[in-house]
This record gives structure tokens, C-alpha cells and sequence, in this order.
């Protein structure tokens, strides 16, 4: 954990696997939990029989992963509104130009119809 090099602790999962330690591959989890792919984890586990050692990593994943989530959609819905409060402050101040009216002309010389 202390490298951050995630291929390294991939490979450390791989030797606990091949070597059926169970708990240093749960514990390997848990010390290097920003290092570890979560697909990574999983389908280790699920190639060899760990499900129940990889499940408190994956549990954690997913309560992370659903606080990442609603912060951001927390922050898009503020965005949005005032977005929109701009969008309608900016249609109230000025008409498109399809909303305005027809400015009728004279008849003039010019444009005299006939």
C-alpha cells in the first residue's frame, strides 16, 4: 500500500490466491483498498472461492461509490437550478426574436407595391 503502485498489489492478490491464504488476500484488500480494481477483486474471488473474503471490500466499494454519487448529483441539481433561474432571468429580460413584433413599413418609393 505504501508504493501506490496498484499492479503491485494486484499481483500480491494473485500470490495469495495461488497459495489459498484467504485472509492475507482479505486483509490485502483491506490495506490496499484505493489500489485494488474492484473487477479485479471480484472476479478473483469469484474464480476461487472467496466470495465471503472479498465481500467487506466490496461492501465498502458500494457505500463509497453511493456517496460519490449523490455528492455529485447533489452538486449537478444546484448547477441546474441555477441554470435555470439564469435561463428564465434572461427570458424575462429579452424576447427571442421569433416573440417580438412586426415592424410594418411605410409604403415608400422603394418598396411601393404594385
Amino acid at each position: 500500500a505504501e508504493s501506490g503502485q496498484a499492479d503491485l498489489a494486484e499481483e500480491l492478490l494473485r500470490y495469495f490466491v495461488e497459495n489459498s491464504d484467504k485472509e492475507c488476500f482479505c486483509a490485502t484488500l483491506y490495506t490496499c483498498y484505493d489500489l485494488v480494481k474492484p473487477d479485479v477483486a471480484m472476479e478473483l474471488a469469484w474464480r476461487n472461492g472467496l466470495i465471503d473474503y472479498v465481500m467487506p471490500y466490496m461492501i465498502q466499494f458500494m457505500h463509497d461509490l453511493h456517496n460519490k454519487v449523490n455528492d455529485i448529483d447533489a452538486r449537478t441539481k444546484k448547477g441546474e437550478a441555477k441554470a435555470e433561474e439564469a435561463a428564465a432571468a434572461g427570458a424575462a429580460a429579452a424576447p427571442f426574436m421569433g416573440q417580438q413584433p412586426v415592424m410594418q413599413l411605410a409604403d415608400t418609393a422603394y418598396n411601393a407595391g404594385g
